[in-house]
């Protein structure tokens, strides 16, 4: 293992701060109060949320310093590639005109994407130190999958995958980058929702499921930051929208000023 639970959670709100920085670089969108506010707002959600629930259930590692360094550059690489997925298929989307276009730049993606985990799958297999340092419990065989793991891909395939990701590209058609990522950090509540709802009903599969405790205050903040982004949202555009009156205005008067002269 390369990273621990901490590091996997305290790196996730970094999609919305690499997001809303590259957008307004990019000249995409502009930053604004209330956009620097919900920012602060849900990555500080997000964090409490991740990291109080992790230190709780964190375990010893004797992972070395090495290992752990590129546990972490690997986080940072997942998360800079996440923001940059939302901000080109925005920029792709935002002036597309085809009912089915979101769908077809989803699976192109998703086709490039593959070839380059199937060429990166099959080199790696063919060394059996990356092997074992990229995947320890596969004891050297890394075409090995459990049958219990079989549900849990089928899901993610066809549920994480398919459905998420096609639903998010047709969002991408109407919304700006910033706000999907905005809310990525809603998943942790998500997450302690279902797992709620499963407790409730009895089903906990070997007891891998614990009932949340008072990191769920950092559910408030999530759901604050983006009530206040959509508020920002709602505000820029009605100052937008009142410019573009006074412009059609302005443009009328002209036009029958001329016509009386």
């Amino acid at each position: 293992m390369l990273a621990d639970p901490v590091s996997a959670a305290s790196w996730q709100p970094s999609q919305v701060v690499f997001t809303v920085l590259i957008s307004v670089i990019m000249g995409m969108e502009k930053l604004t109060f209330w956009k620097c506010a919900a920012m602060l707002l849900t990555v500080a959600g997000a964090l409490c949320l991740g990291l109080v629930s992790g230190i709780s259930h964190q375990e010893e590692s004797s992972n070395d310093q090495s290992s752990r360094a590129i546990g972490q550059f690997f986080f940072f690489a997942n998360c800079l590639a996440s923001s940059l997925e939302v901000i080109f298929w925005r920029r792709l989307l935002w002036r597309a005109t085809g009912e089915l276009v979101h769908l077809t730049v989803m699976a192109e993606s998703y086709l490039v994407a593959a070839c380059f985990m199937a060429t990166a799958c099959v080199s790696i297999s063919f060394s059996p130190t990356a092997v074992d340092f990229l995947c320890p419990a596969c004891e050297g065989d890394p075409w090995h999958v459990p049958p219990s793991a079989l549900l849990s891909i089928g899901y993610s395939v066809l549920f994480q995958t398919i459905v998420a990701y096609c639903a998010q590209a047709w969002a991408l058609r109407y919304a700006p980058a910033s706000l999907a990522s905005f809310y990525a950090t809603a998943q942790p509540i998500m997450a302690t929702a279902v797992t709620c709802a499963l407790l409730l009903v009895g089903f906990n599969p070997d007891g891998v499921l614990d009932w949340p405790s008072f990191e769920l205050v950092g559910a408030a903040f999530i759901i604050a930051g983006l009530f206040v982004n959509e508020a920002g949202s709602r505000n820029n555009g009605e100052k937008d929208h009142g410019s573009d009156d006074s412009a059609v205005d302005s443009d009328g008067e002209s036009s029958q000023s001329s016509d009386e002269s």
